[in-house]
């Protein structure tokens, strides 16, 4: 005799199924979660956008030696090309890996802030950077006022420099300064910003209150004034930089200034890579310190 199929045993199959099949795209839609990843990159700075789609953009790339650093973190994402790269100036600690990157990783734009480079720069490696990007077709430049929206999740807005302000002497007053959108979690990205720039911006741009600093300067003495933490009240601050910096960043009065704001302090040489997602706090490859953890 042919056996019937039991109908509610049926049902109770194809709802297996079905279920099964959400909790695959949930878990592929958890896995291409967009993030921001603060990059211990030693005497430098580097930070890495990856969307909910896979794309990256990487802003700044440490010294020539970080490139290799980089290039491995790329790796270990599966990323084997970057939307753009974003060079907040050309100083060395900040777009030295470009040397290996470039080189390595398929790259479709790249801007910096158009900073004007001697033809004898006192250090060569400017020279070859002027050589190695500004020749492409694919380099543009950024100024305040400029967006990248790289997904619906991240968005790069340009506040610093202005398209009507004259470039100074000073690099560091010619920095990019970025704010990042990452879900509603919004992070200031300083370069190497001074405190004078700090004092322009607030007097143009209503920022209000942000989720995260990358603080200016490595946390040398001349960025990250007591108004401008008043202004903004981060919850966090990360200062990127090696340990024993020869030139003693961060700066004791600094660190003093963000401890009297109460916010949680972090140092790449003692917490590692740090990486931002849209719903969940900020977590550290190396942790945080009790005295940390006290504050966040």
């Amino acid at each position: 005799m042919a056996r019937t199929l039991d109908l509610p045993f049926f049902k109770c199959i194809v709802w297996l199924f079905f279920m099964a099949g959400l909790l695959s795209v949930s878990r592929s839609a958890l896995g291409q979660e967009a993030q921001l990843l603060l990059m211990d990159v030693g005497e430098g700075a580097s930070q890495l956008l990856i969307t909910e789609e896979g794309k990256a953009c990487l802003i700044d790339t440490g010294n020539p030696i970080s490139g290799i650093k980089i290039l491995k973190t790329l790796r270990e994402k599966k990323l084997s090309e970057l939307e753009c790269i974003i060079i907040t100036h050309p100083h060395p600690d900040h777009m030295g890996g470009l040397f290996t990157i470039l080189g390595l990783i398929r790259t479709k734009k790249i801007y910096d802030n158009g900073q004007p480079i001697p033809k004898r720069p006192l250090c060569d490696l400017m020279r070859w950077y002027e050589e190695l990007v500004r020749n492409r077709a694919n380099y543009f430049t950024l100024r305040a006022g400029d967006i990248i929206t790289l997904s619906k999740s991240i968005r790069i807005s340009v506040l610093w420099p202005r398209k009507d302000v004259t470039l100074s002497p000073n690099w560091n007053e010619n920095s990019l300064v970025l704010l990042i959108g990452v879900g509603s979690k919004r992070i200031l990205i300083m370069g190497d910003a001074t405190k004078k720039v700090e004092q322009k911006i607030l007097a143009t741009t209503s920022l209000g209150k942000i989720k995260g600093l990358v603080v200016g300067h490595h946390g040398a003495d001349d960025a990250t004034s007591r108004d401008f933490l008043a202004a903004i009240k981060p919850t966090w601050a990360y200062i990127s930089i090696d340990v024993n910096n020869i030139r003693g960043y961060p700066s004791k009065n600094t660190l003093t200034r963000l401890k009297n704001t109460g916010i949680l302090i972090l140092k790449s040489y003692i917490n590692g890579t740090c990486t931002l997602f849209p719903q969940e706090p900020i977590t550290c490859s190396k942790g945080f310190s009790l005295s940390q953890k006290m504050t966040q």
